[in-house]
């Protein structure tokens, strides 16, 4: 079991998040916590929502302590609030779950909770750390929800996806129950982490000139590759590339719906020479399978990481649309699914353009950037990028798909973007613009399950890695 510890490595790049270390005399800056580890007498600072500014990690002996880590940006995270609220709840004083947002201050957060509770009735009275970077360097993260599992005697038991915390999973390791807890593991190098003398770099092409072959020199043929999950590279890593010797596409450790999405959006692919490839939303998608190992979430909910799958496409040049028919194939021939785009009515959210002088955005600052207030102001946004952000975040969760009919190229920005379409409305109006519920016929993807079709027996493929047993202390 140690050297299974051993293998799941929380450190990384220190260097990832420029920020500022805040001096904690009992505790190194740098130094690291790994799985199975004895936890220091850590000293929590910049406490919200509970009765000091400070707490000892002491003070919840005896608790499972879980800390979610969070930021503003994070739509997920915050939609997640009410599920740890009632979890809270749920086990009183038998748990502690703790907020922590390493980069921004009390002001901001306080804000968020605050706009929660007018806007959805969310009313976030959990403890929570604001900008306490140490907290960082002592466990060291890439991306959120990220959530740290500290058990009862004070030892760092996991570190998981927001999608483990779950009732039942918190209940066995309170009634210290045999459990196996799915690991998030994050890369050892800035983007990906796997054996540097097997893969050089995951954006090129597997198992050519060495990255992947630990041989000689291997010349350059069209191929396709379907792995099983590879372990420690980044999750979810969706990449086209074009340049003047090869066309690559790398969907990387995801579920095979997942796959099946990227494969049938057509406004996934770019005319870019490299870029991160979208997928359909899940309003967009019908999904006629019942086998489980299809699906990236078990019914329970958690996810299914046993059947994620790595896959690459490399080929010479060639234009989106063929990279794209090409990757449609394969699936169709490594999983005997039918799959296709139908048309069908639907309720959808329209962006429309009412007034193109009032949508040009004139100003100088770019991205988002916090407001006193807390909330996130988006600045000289492309539209299409501006529609993509909306689809896979504030309205991720929607069952109304986006359609955009403003036909409009330029960028605009400005404006707060909030997850009620009444009040978003409200805000595009001052825009030129403006974002109703209407009736459309758009594409909808729906796979299917041929008579007789069972999950290929092939593609089966055993790992524990990134599955650890939780460990009770006496």
């Amino acid at each position: 079991m140690a050297s299974l510890y051993k293998r799941i490595i929380l450190a990384f790049f220190i260097g990832l998040f420029p920020v500022a270390i805040r001096a904690q005399p009992s505790l190194a800056p740098k130094q690291t916590i790994e799985i199975g580890d004895k936890m220091p007498d850590y000293n929590f600072v910049n406490l919200i929502n509970y009765k000091t500014k400070t707490a000892q990690l002491s003070n919840f002996a005896g608790k499972l302590l879980i800390l979610d880590y969070w930021s503003t940006s994070c739509a997920s995270c915050i939609a997640s609030w009410p599920k740890l609220l009632k979890l809270q709840e749920t086990f009183a004083d038998k748990i502690q779950i703790m907020l922590v947002n390493i980069h921004e201050d009390e002001s901001i957060v306080r804000g968020v909770m605050d706009r929660q509770l007018k806007l959805n009735n969310v009313n976030m009275t959990l403890p929570s750390v604001c900008g306490d970077t140490v907290l960082y360097h002592l466990m060291p993260y890439r991306g959120v929800p990220h959530v740290v599992w500290i058990d009862q005697n004070g030892y760092l038991r996991s570190v998981t996806y927001g999608s483990e915390l779950r009732a039942e999973l918190i209940q066995s390791i309170l009634n210290k129950e045999p459990i196996k807890v799915n690991q998030k593991l994050p890369p050892k190098t800035f983007s990906y982490y796997y054996d540097q003398s097997k893969l050089k770099d995951v954006r090129s092409p597997l198992f050519i000139n060495g990255n992947g072959e630990a041989g000689k020199f291997i010349p350059f043929v069209t191929q396709s590759v379907l792995t099983g999950k590879i372990e420690g590279v980044r999750n979810i890593s969706i990449w086209q590339r074009t340049d003047s010797i090869h066309s690559i596409l790398t969907v990387g450790n995801v579920s095979i719906n997942t796959m099946y999405k990227v494969a049938f959006n057509d406004n996934g692919f770019k005319d870019d020479p490299y870029s991160q490839v979208d997928y359909l939303n899940d309003n967009r998608v019908i999904f006629n399978v019942t086998n489980p190992k299809f699906f990236e979430e078990e019914s329970s909910g958690r996810v299914n990481r046993e059947y994620f799958y790595y896959y690459q496409l490399t080929t010479s040049p060639t234009t989106k649309r063929r990279l794209q028919r090409m990757f449609q194939l394969d699936l169709e021939k490594y999983f005997g699914l039918e799959a296709r785009l139908e048309k069908r009515k639907t309720k959808c959210l329209v962006l429309a353009a009412i007034d193109t002088t009032l949508m040009k955005y004139n100003g100088s600052e770019k991205w988002p950037v916090f407001n006193d207030n807390g909330e996130t102001v988006w600045h000289n946004w492309p539209l299409p990028q501006l529609v993509n952000h909306l689809s896979n975040s504030e309205y991720y969760s929607s069952p109304y798909p986006i359609v955009d009919e403003t036909d409009y190229t330029g960028n605009v920005g400005g404006f707060e973007i909030l997850n009620d379409h009444v009040a978003f409305n409200d805000v595009l109006l001052k825009h030129g613009m403006k974002f109703t519920l209407e009736d459309r016929e758009i594409d909808f993807l729906v796979v299917t399950e041929p008579d007789g079709w069972v999950f290929p027996e092939d593609l089966e493929y055993l790992t524990e890695f990134g599955v650890i047993d939780w460990v009770y202390e006496n």
